[in-house]
C-alpha cells in the first residue's frame, strides 16, 4: 500500500539521525530500497536492529543466564534444569505463554515489582505488528512486522528498544 511505503522510506531516511539519537552505529542497507542496519551499545548491552533480514531488535546478554520466555508456546516442560516462572502478575504471565528459567532467575523475575509493567509498550500502540519477544541465553528478541517491504518505524524503535532493555535488566 502507500502508506506502508511511505512509512517504510520516512523509515529509512529517518535511520541515520535515529541511530546517533540512539548513540548507535547505523550501516546502510547492502541492497537500493532496504533500509539499513542499527548496531552498537544501548543501555550497556549490544543491540542490533535490522528491519531489512530479520525484521527485529535484539540485545545480548553478557552472561548467558538460563531463561526461556516466549510469547508463543514453545514446550509443555521445563527443560532439566529450569522451572516454570509464575510471577502472579497476569499481564507477565499471559504475554510470556512459555516462561521457564532457572531457579535463581525465576526468583529474579517473581520477586520483581509488576514485571508486567514491563511489557507495557508491547500493548501500546505497536501491539498488533509484534510477531513475538523471546528472552533466552542469547539475550531478548522482539520481531516486529509491518508488512513488507519490512521496516521499522521511528516512533515503534524509540519505544520497544527501551522496553526490550528494561526486560533484559
Amino acid at each position: 500500500s502507500l502508506r506502508r511505503k511511505l512509512g517504510r522510506k520516512r523509515a529509512a531516511a529517518r535511520f541515520p539521525a535515529l541511530a546517533s539519537a540512539l548513540g548507535l552505529e547505523y550501516s546502510p542497507p547492502r541492497y537500493p530500497g532496504n533500509v539499513g542496519v542499527l548496531s552498537g551499545t544501548y543501555a550497556g548491552r549490544f543491540v542490533r536492529v535490522d528491519p531489512d533480514d530479520q525484521r527485529s531488535i535484539k540485545l545480548r546478554f553478557h552472561a548467558a543466564p538460563r531463561v526461556d520466555l516466549r510469547t508463543y508456546e514453545n514446550s509443555l516442560r521445563p527443560p532439566f534444569d529450569m522451572v516454570t516462572v509464575h510471577t502472579g502478575d497476569r499481564d507477565f504471565d499471559r504475554f510470556f505463554k512459555t516462561r521457564f528459567a532457572s531457579e535463581d532467575v525465576a526468583a529474579r523475575i517473581a520477586d520483581a515489582a509488576a514485571p508486567g509493567r514491563l511489557l507495557r509498550p508491547f500493548f501500546g500502540r505497536f501491539s498488533r505488528h509484534v510477531q513475538s519477544v523471546t528472552v533466552t541465553s542469547d539475550g531478548v528478541v522482539c520481531r516486529l512486522d509491518f508488512g513488507s517491504p519490512p521496516y521499522i518505524p521511528e516512533g515503534a524503535l524509540r519505544e520497544l528498544l527501551p522496553a526490550c532493555a528494561e526486560i533484559a535488566n
